[in-house]
């Protein structure tokens, strides 16, 4: 596999607080990475300054010409109540390949045609949150950031689109960066994991290895596993 990202002592401050603080990993082409822990601990910033939107010290390097992909935390449909914009009109604004829309929302077990005529500010939490993810993905990226992509989706939706990632990553080679608690997606999907916490930091390349004891470490609080049953699944 070819490096796709290096980052070395990276440090991020918002004010005079260090939210990261000499954090160094790397990525591989076709890498799923789950970056986990509580909140506070800079998993959006990191995902920020990656993207260079955000001001940082240390290393970040991409590959050249790396196409990216980008689906924010805490863009949500009441921010956009008053813009005049159907869902159409949106997509529109990106790309003319209707097919290629309507095919990403029925990977999501969607139907485009039922939402299409909405205004973006009347959508539920759900539907929007399934209107960001398949722009993100409707230009092909190479690199697809994803911060908390999962809110206020129902676990069929959810498990549909981890279904997707795992496409993309072995089928087109894109690499995806998570941000989640979703410890679930861990054992399931990624090939790596960056653990964030308020004491310590570990890039850990081996996911379906990991003691469920360091999850507690890193949350700082005991955590359990449950499997999702999905009716018709196997």
């Amino acid at each position: 596999m070819k490096t796709i990202l290096e980052v070395k002592n990276l440090t991020i401050e918002v004010g005079q607080e260090k939210i990261i603080n000499g954090l160094s990993f790397s990525l591989d082409e076709g890498d799923i990475l789950t970056i986990l822990g509580p909140n506070g601990v800079g998993k959006s910033m990191l995902t920020k300054a990656l993207l260079g939107l955000v001001p940082y010290q240390g290393q970040i390097e991409w590959r050249k010409k790396v196409k990216f992909g980008y689906l924010p935390q805490g863009l949500t449909q009441l921010s956009l109540k008053n813009l005049p914009l159907s869902v159409e009109d949106f997509f529109h604004l990106k790309t003319s390949d209707l097919e290629k829309v309507e095919r990403g929302f029925r990977e999501l077990g969607a139907e485009y045609h039922l939402i299409k005529d909405k205004k973006l500010g009347s959508l539920s939490g759900g539907q929007f949150q399934k209107v960001l993810f398949v722009w993100s993905n409707l230009t092909d990226p190479e690199v697809i950031v994803l911060d908390e992509p999962n809110s206020n989706m129902d676990i069929i939706s959810q498990e549909k689109m981890y279904q997707k990632f795992h496409w993309l990553s072995q089928k087109k080679q894109a690499t995806i960066i998570l941000v989640t608690h979703d410890l679930n997606v861990i054992y399931k999907y990624s090939t790596s994991v960056l653990c964030l916490s308020h004491k310590f930091y570990c890039s850990l390349p081996h996911p379906k290895k990991i003691d469920i004891k360091l999850f507690s470490k890193v949350y700082e609080k005991p955590v359990r596993l449950y499997n999702h049953h999905l009716r018709g699944g196997k």
